[in-house]
């Protein structure tokens, strides 16, 4: 959102509006991932169930520290916390998935596969909540997240004309529950003087929120317009009673947790069709596109359950994922500057291996991750220690004769594409991948060879001002401790986050979920964004 000269920076957002047709796109395919001897590669042994989600992006959003989180007792009995979608099972709503075998009634893994969208800036997707008329809510995916919260009909002074849909109305709900009782709080804790669970967050730029812990049905499945009602699961989030700051004026409604935690929505979607060979894993894939609408134009997608092998242009590559809890964070070996060879990280055909320029910045490991590095969805630009800062800005001077700076520039489409490629060298065990596989580090680094590879073109770290037409870099070094990857880093690829492996993955790709399902007659970006 730029307000003048002023640019307000929000999250990532995801429209959970899962699936493009009436029902979801589910899938198994023939080279799904699978764990055989210590070593994760695609096979047609097993087959996985996935569920597609379509991702739209919407604003500009750095990662800011939380400064007030609920503490969550570690040694709370599981058992109550699920006992609320016990009683409501008992009471007739059960969650549903219909169930595929594979030969000799074999039941497959899991997964499905949905479009992404794009908005103003970042990515974003729908949850459709209630019954009997499903409300659709707009929220944030974010890796860095823990709780999935939108405005309520009692929020007062919400951010109502700012956001795309209107606050959730618990009374059009009959099966909407205000969780009371403190022993089957999920997200929140009681608080004196509290009715029910009460959770809340704040961050270091002033935005904050808070909220009472609901619990409703959730889709899973449909279009933008209407969820399927096939596939439902009961879902606990945050009613938002309060909110401040950025989290007024975005587009989109709320924000959906996606870390590491029980809390979160992929794990509650895990527990409710675990039984149907679902696993605990999803991916993101993000695109970015010149034009967006406020009706959302199509940039990727997230995938439930694994990866969709339909959207990889290259083998997906593992590495190790250094978190059990938490936030997503990876070991990153060495980066390197690349001035030709393309935007992929294998060099792009008509490139002499004479014309390529590829130096390592002069950084240690320590300087560049200090304790580690995360991923996070949730935040639109990438920022590293500014330990990094001086040896990437000597080294781009020399390869380029230019000084690297945020200032904005008239660049040609041709002088973007001569700027160097970013390359990460990312921390990975010998065993995850085969040698010889294209992407792995190889002769680059003898020492390390089966360390894992990942291309940042510029672009992705530039980012195009429509309106002063010029381009300013979105990569910084200002962190005194770990970096954060983020939109900007992970645009290009789909990632795995494999959470009961402790590994990611990287695969390249042009996320484009359009042409999987429509083939030939995809529309246009032109059409959808008129639409």
């Amino acid at each position: 959102l730029l307000c003048g000269e002023h640019e307000m920076k929000l999250p990532f957002f995801l429209l959970v509006a899962l699936g493009t047709t009436s029902t979801p796109n589910v899938y198994a395919d023939e080279e799904s991932s699978s764990l055989r001897g210590g070593k994760v590669k695609e096979t047609n042994d097993q087959n996985e169930r996935i569920i597609s989600i379509p991702l739209i992006p919407y604003q500009n959003h750095p990662r800011v520290d939380e400064i007030e989180r609920f503490q969550k007792s570690n040694n709370m009995d599981r058992r109550r916390r699920h006992h609320r979608r016990r009683q409501l099972e008992q009471r007739g709503f059960q969650t549903i998935m219909n169930k595929e075998t594979g030969e000799q009634g074999q039941v497959i893994e899991s997964r499905y596969v949905d479009q992404l969208f794009q908005g103003y800036g970042t990515h974003y997707a729908d949850v459709w909540v209630g019954t009997p008329v499903p409300q659709r809510q707009t929220v944030i995916v974010d890796t860095g997240s823990w709780a999935t919260a939108f405005p309520c009909s009692k929020c007062s002074d919400c951010g109502e004309g700012s956001h795309i849909d209107a606050y959730f109305n618990e009374s059009m709900s009959s099966t909407f529950e205000r969780v009371l009782d403190c022993d089957e709080c999920l997200l929140g804790d009681c608080k004196k003087g509290f009715k029910g669970c009460a959770l809340s967050t704040a961050y270091s730029e002033g935005s904050s929120w808070r909220a009472y812990e609901a619990q409703d049905l959730a889709y899973t499945g449909g279009s933008h317009d209407k969820p399927s009602e096939e596939n439902t699961f009961l879902f606990n989030f945050g009613c938002q009673t309060k909110i401040t700051g950025l989290f007024k004026t975005q587009l989109a409604d709320g924000i959906m947790g996606m870390e590491m935690d029980e809390t979160v929505y992929w794990h509650q979607w895990y527990e409710s069709f675990k039984d149907q060979n679902y696993k605990k894993k999803f991916s993101l894939c993000f695109s970015r596109q010149n034009k967006y609408s406020r009706s959302g134009t199509p940039a990727g997608a997230m995938t439930m359950g694994g990866t969709d092998v339909r959207l990889h242009r290259t083998k997906m590559l593992y590495v190790n994922q250094l978190n059990d809890s938490g936030w997503f964070a990876i070991r990153i070996r060495k980066m390197y500057l690349r001035l030709n060879g393309g935007s992929s990280v294998s060099v792009d055909k008509g490139y002499k291996p004479d014309d390529v320029i590829m130096k390592q910045i002069d950084v240690s490991e320590e300087e560049i991750n200090h304790e580690q590095t995360i991923v996070d969805s949730g935040t639109t630009d990438t920022y590293m220690s500014e330990d990094i800062g001086r040896p990437f800005k000597k080294l781009w001077k020399e390869i380029t004769g230019t000084n690297y700076n945020h200032k904005h520039h008239h660049l040609t489409e041709e002088q973007v594409a001569n700027l160097p490629t970013i390359v990460f060298q990312l921390k990975a065990d010998p065993e995850l991948n085969e040698e010889g596989t294209p992407g792995l580090a190889g002769d680059l680094d003898p020492s390390f060879p089966m360390d894992v590879l990942v291309a940042m073109p510029p672009s992705h770290y530039l980012e195009y001002r429509k309106s002063s037409k010029k381009f300013t870099s979105r990569l910084y070094f200002e962190r005194e401790g770990g970096g954060t990857l983020g939109a900007n880093f992970m645009m290009g690829h789909e990632i795995l986050f494999d959470v009961e492996n402790q590994i990611m993955g990287f695969a390249e790709s042009d996320c484009n979920y359009s042409n999987l399902v429509y083939g030939d007659e995809a529309p246009s970006e032109e059409e959808e964004s008129s639409e």
